[in-house]
């Protein structure tokens, strides 16, 4: 989720099986061989938060966070952005703490961070509170349903497809 100014490797992980959570357990100075990122929203060029002119609607279910917060810690877009994070459990939600601070020294990061075991249910009333939603480009990571329900929920909200990238 992060690499610091000396080359420090931060990584995310969800505990869901043996692997993910032996993977947590690991301490400082093991060696490790990593593989990834598998998604390139936010690397191209032209996705550079500061390259779009209108605003953006960024949304990210459970650990989907870590693409979000990684740019959040290096740059936060000049223009207005809405982070919707959908989690199961708020209390336990990655990076909630660091994630609020960063929105309060920064009033164009409308930060919504909301407890949902049905994405299908939960978004479009978060959708209908997005300023200017009709203008945004969307950028969302995060499991399978949740992307499925935004793209319904945008395209029931007028918004093209090419308008969401995940």
């Amino acid at each position: 989720s992060d690499i610091d100014a000396r080359g420090r490797l931060r990584v995310a992980i969800k505990a869901l099986e043996p692997c993910s959570t032996r993977a947590q357990a690991l301490q400082p100075g093991t060696t490790v061989r990593l593989q990834g990122p598998f998604g390139n929203f936010l690397q191209d060029e032209a996705d550079r938060p500061d390259a779009h002119q209108g605003p953006w609607l960024w949304v990210a279910g459970g650990i989907g966070i870590t693409p979000f917060i990684a740019l959040l810690r290096h740059a936060v877009p000049q223009r207005p952005l809405t982070l919707i994070y959908l989690v199961g459990d708020p209390a336990a939600a990655a990076f909630a703490d660091e994630l609020r601070q960063i929105a309060e020294r920064h009033p164009q990061l409308a930060l919504r961070m909301q407890g949902s075991r049905d994405a299908a249910a939960d978004l479009p009333p978060l959708l209908d509170r997005v300023p200017d939603l009709a203008r945004c480009q969307v950028r969302a990571c995060g499991p399978a349903p949740l992307l499925r329900a935004l793209r319904d929920a945008l395209a029931a909200r007028g918004l093209p497809a090419d308008a969401v990238q995940a």
